[in-house]
């Protein structure tokens, strides 16, 4: 999969948009995943923000995974959103990347019939 954008490593400050606002997301039994974000290198300082509305039926988990062959993917250590139990809820997280590539990954903790609407923007800084 080739990557969605470039970050420029010598500007800081670029704003994305990682999955577009008002998005649907239902539980089928598989994770919901970004396109891959190419930072270029490890070490890229981050923000990102989790808008989460009309939770239904479940348990709801966010969080980043890094590569550093755009294969291969662990989850990045403090990338991570807190576990989502209500209707609505905005997070804010900071990290710093260690590898090249990165992407958002979500997915309920269980039920059929889970649903959510979702929004994620990840910034440089």
């Amino acid at each position: 999969m080739k990557p969605w954008f470039l970050f420029n490593d010598s500007i800081p400050g670029l704003s994305f948009t990682v999955i577009p606002s008002g998005t649907a997301v239902t539980d089928a039994d598989t994770p919901l995943r970004s396109a891959t974000l190419d930072l270029k290198a490890g070490g890229v300082s981050c923000k990102s923000t989790q808008t989460l509305s009309s939770l239904n039926g479940s348990t709801f988990y966010g969080k980043y995974q890094e590569s550093a062959d755009g294969v291969t993917w662990t989850d990045l250590a403090g990338a991570a959103f807190t576990f989502v139990i209500t209707s609505s809820n905005i997070q804010t997280i900071n990290f710093t990347s260690s590898k090249r590539y990165l992407r958002y990954s979500c997915e309920f903790d269980a039920g059929d019939f889970a649903s959510c609407t979702l929004g994620v923007t990840l910034s440089t800084n």
